[in-house]
């Protein structure tokens, strides 16, 4: 057995907290977390925006215990946020659009995606309210969700934008939820800096994304790669 194996077994022992989606949904939720956060260490170094933590949450998981991974799994909500495209736009075939950014899929986030996708689907149709909360969704991407045909998710699966990180432009906020996660004993630490999150908007304000000017871009990527260079030696 693996250290992972043996945390997950040591964290997962403790009892689920009370979780108004049910204890079946949160326990949904702690497997796409947990395997949500095994692919963003596993993928960051490919510059795959839908696996990319910041950087200073990853460096943080990467030095951290495998039960630092757990416990943050247990967050209950998902930790990642779905984004709906126009597919008439996806496919190409909307006259006077180019097609968004497809990515082929690959073993590791094909089946990942999938799961993402049927997971937050069924959320939708049993649950609409909840299911905002837990992924991060407005009404109506809850509802698209609810009613979108199998066909159209293996469509979304490649696309590029379909998946980021839950709060993933907020640096400051990860760096706490990840921070909370390796001080607590039990899920309340990070329940305390969830209410936070869930207070933030879904996306970056504009006049936030207008001042990521192109050189505080380059100088993320810089210490990004800094970081990964650091971590493997």
């Amino acid at each position: 057995m693996n250290s992972n194996e043996r945390a997950r077994q040591k964290v997962t022992a403790l009892p689920l907290p009370g979780s108004p989606l049910g204890a079946g949904v949160h326990r949904e939720l702690v497997d796409l977390n947990r395997d949500y956060l095994g692919l963003c260490l596993a993928l960051s170094s490919r510059d795959d925006p839908r696996f990319r933590l910041p950087v200073r949450a990853e460096t943080a998981l990467r030095s951290g215990s495998a039960d630092l991974i757990e416990r943050l799994a247990r967050c209950p909500v998902a930790l990642l946020q779905l984004q709906l495209p126009d597919l008439e736009i996806l496919r190409g075939d909307a006259v006077g659009e180019s097609a968004l950014d497809v990515r082929p899929a690959t073993g590791m986030t094909q089946p990942f995606v999938s799961f993402c996708l049927a997971t937050a689907r069924h959320l939708a149709q049993a649950a609409p309210f909840l299911a905002r909360i837990a992924l991060g969704v407005d009404a109506s991407v809850q509802r698209r969700l609810a009613t979108m045909p199998t066909a159209d998710l293996r469509v979304l699966v490649g696309w590029s934008g379909v998946i980021r990180p839950r709060w993933g432009w907020h640096e400051p906020f990860w760096a706490a939820l990840v921070a909370s996660a390796a001080e607590g004993r039990d899920d309340l630490a990070v329940r305390r800096a969830l209410c936070v999150g869930l207070c933030l908007p879904h996306s970056a304000p504009a006049g936030r994304l207008r001042s990521l000017s192109a050189a505080s871009r380059l100088r993320s990527r810089r210490a990004r790669a800094a970081a990964a260079r650091r971590l493997s030696c």
